[in-house]
């Protein structure tokens, strides 16, 4: 029985009472045996305490240790993935870049200044084109939809089953579109035509010649005047189970020299390559007169022009010229304008660590194997641009937004320039 303070002190009174003053030696030897007794309990407590905390931290070490090891296993185990995990298309070493927004690119904030139209219910334009008075624009879903200049009008033109890359007119009036064909197969060139624009009209695949190498990403289109259809494709990349974000990651991390420029006939489906070695070309553009032809390869930031009627050109030979070199982002939209005026958009800037990784195509092949939305996230983004060139490549206009998201398609109207944002649901413009 434990006896507290008020006890004690109780007996000890009642004690002194009944037995007088010669309770008081008995009391004290009582108190000091009784002292020890609790002095020696506490002692064997605490030992008790000190072995078992002993033993936690010993068995909390043993643990410790088994979860790193486990977690070393798993790591190792992950890493391994990555590194051997066969990828879709091999990545290949190459040169790094180092442009940047600075110079003639020195970074501002004038994009954000740009005035918008509302396009809910819809979202995430990806190209602009401007026909018959009309401004067209790719969105989310698979289709297009048209407004007038002023914003107005709103209406969906047609669908495709399938994501719409780019698109463009041909003098009849019949629309050009690529992209994810509506089975999700893979890349597809497709045709609609105008009979009474609205939501029942549906793009029809265009039966492309066969090439040694399945067409699975189109990443660009466009029509000249004289009705001469060309497009771009990524030989390799698949679309077919990915997004087209995912693709367009995918070309980028492997930087193969793969990606084509198409001219097609489209009586006989027929391709002739005009243009090869590029690393992802994002954006097709013929001057006014149908006889240049203006090509925007992602991977290297570069701008190229070709003769339209060329054929079996290679990137960088003699008779192809880089009108625009290091630029400081990932070029997307191209649009020829008045006075040799060429309109340029970039998407976003390459990040550090993937210019880091140029010569290491084994890491950057661990880097594909990660989940897609992690893959895409830690490349895309950055500072987006709408820029203008003369034609001695000299720049005219610098709008950059650090806030907006990457800025593809783009089109020059008389006195105004519109740009399509791939997220959000508006189509921006500015005057210049």
């Amino acid at each position: 029985m434990h006896l507290g303070l008020a006890e004690l002190i109780l007996i000890f009174f009642i004690a002194l009472i009944l037995l007088g003053p010669a309770v008081l030696p008995r009391m004290q030897r009582w108190l000091r045996r009784r002292g020890k007794q609790v002095a020696k309990s506490r002692r064997a407590r605490a030992a008790e305490a000190a072995a078992a905390q002993r033993e936690w931290d010993a068995h909390m070490k043993r643990l410790r240790k088994k979860l790193l090891a486990a977690g070393g296993l798993l790591l190792g185990g992950w890493l391994v993935y990555l590194l051997l995990h066969p990828v879709p298309v091999v990545p290949v070493a190459y040169p790094a870049s180092s442009s940047a927004f600075s110079g003639s690119y020195t970074a501002n904030s004038a994009l954000d200044a740009a005035e918008s139209y509302a396009l809910q219910p819809y979202s995430a334009p990806v190209c602009v084109r401007r026909h018959g008075g009309w401004l067209y624009m790719a969105v989310s879903g698979g289709q297009v939809v048209r407004m007038q200049e002023d914003g107005t009008d709103l209406s969906v033109v047609l669908s495709t089953g399938g994501e719409i890359v780019a698109f463009d007119f041909l003098s009849d009036g019949r629309m050009l579109l690529v992209g994810s064909d509506p089975i999700g197969v893979g890349g597809s060139v497709m045709i609609a035509a105008p009979d009474g624009w609205n939501s029942q009209v549906v793009a029809q695949p265009v039966q492309l010649e066969t090439t040694e190498t399945p067409i699975s990403f189109l990443s660009a289109l466009c029509v000249g005047p004289d009705d001469r259809v060309f497009f771009a494709v990524a030989h390799g990349v698949p679309a077919a189970e990915n997004t087209m974000e995912d693709a367009y990651t995918l070309a980028l991390l492997a930087h193969r020299a793969d990606s084509v420029v198409y001219e097609l006939d489209l009586r006989t489906g027929e391709m002739q390559p005009v243009l090869t070695g590029l690393t992802l070309a994002t954006g097709l553009t013929l001057d006014e007169t149908g006889e240049m032809l203006y090509v925007a390869d992602a991977g290297t930031g570069t701008v190229w022009q070709v003769a339209a009627d060329a054929r079996g050109l290679k990137a960088g030979n003699r008779d192809v010229t880089a009108v625009l070199q290091n630029l400081p982002g990932r070029p997307a939209g191209l649009a020829c304008g008045s006075n040799g005026r060429l309109w340029v958009t970039l998407s976003g800037e390459t990040p550090a660590w993937l210019n880091a990784l140029a010569g290491l195509p084994r890491l950057r092949q661990a880097v594909m194997n990660l989940p897609a939305l992690t893959r895409n996230r830690l490349i895309l983004g950055g500072r987006t641009a709408v820029l203008a060139f003369d034609a001695e490549g000299e720049i005219l206009e610098n709008w950059q937004s650090d806030a907006m998201a990457a800025v593809t398609g783009v089109i020059e109207t008389e006195n105004r320039v519109y740009f399509a944002q791939g997220t959000g649901s508006a189509l921006h413009w500015r005057e210049y």
